[in-house]
């Protein structure tokens, strides 16, 4: 192979390395500073490795990331804290324009956990910690999250008992899995006090570029202010939201 040759690709694996040492998303200047090669150089090996689906540019802020292709090689998965940030600012949004709290909510084992709140500036609004545990089948983030695992982990997930928090949480395995169909149908979930007595709320599901969820992003609210049109309306506004923050993560729309 020409010795040319042999350069670029080096200098090609040399980027790649560099965004799964650092991951997140990085500016041509930064790059540029980082690697100690020219922007001229950078935006070729760039637009190629774009061409094949290993690094994606973010449209609006025109910064680069690991694409679909490198995750499939197995080199990194977005992480949490690469989405955190993002979801923040689109949650302040949503907080600011429905007057509902929003959260994020992450998988974690055999629950799910909240890793971001925004609260809106009500009187009377829906409050709970980051760090707070959710199980998988009751509340609008924790079936959102599972409707959209892997098949076998939602199977272990549901092998054992499912247990009663309110009147209206689902404990049967059949009803269950007809809500979750439901679900990966409309794109989002909804619930009417499942978890908690007077909390009504709508999630829908942030995927990687492989198609697996890397959270959730939810609204919630006192039962008595949001009605089932109103939840289903706010469940639609989540997808759209979700798919955004999934397309700025790389995933194709």
């Amino acid at each position: 192979m020409p010795e040319p040759a042999l350069k670029t690709i080096g200098r090609g694996l040399r980027l790649l390395d560099h965004f799964a040492e650092q991951p997140g998303e990085h500016t041509l200047s930064t790059l540029s500073r980082e690697l100690g090669l020219s922007k001229a150089v950078l935006q070729r090996l760039l637009t190629a490795l774009h061409a094949h689906g290993y690094v994606v540019q973010d449209p609006i802020t025109r910064r680069y990331r690991l694409g679909a292709s490198a995750l499939r090689l197995g080199t990194l998965r977005p992480r949490l804290e690469d989405l955190r940030p993002l979801a923040l600012e689109a949650m302040k949004r949503l907080a600011e324009r429905t007057g509902l709290s929003c959260f994020l909510t992450a998988p974690f084992d055999d629950e799910a956990v909240c890793v971001g709140k925004v609260e809106p500036n009500v009187l009377i609004r829906v409050s709970y910690n980051v760090g707070r545990r959710h199980p998988y089948h009751a509340g609008a983030p924790g079936k959102a999250l599972l409707a959209f695992l892997p098949a076998a982990r939602r199977e272990t997930l549901l092998s054992t008992e499912l247990e009663r928090y309110t009147d209206h949480t689902i404990i049967s395995r059949e009803s269950l899995l007809a809500e979750l169909a439901r679900i990966r149908d409309a794109g989002f979930a909804i619930s009417h006090e499942e978890l908690a007595v007077g909390v009504s709320g709508a999630a829908a599901v942030v995927l990687d570029p492989l198609g697996e969820p890397l959270a959730s992003v939810s609204l919630a609210g006192p039962t008595r202010d949001v009605d089932d049109a109103q939840l289903r309306a706010r469940g639609r506004e989540l997808v759209d939201v979700a798919t955004q923050l999934s397309a700025r993560l790389g995933r194709a729309t």
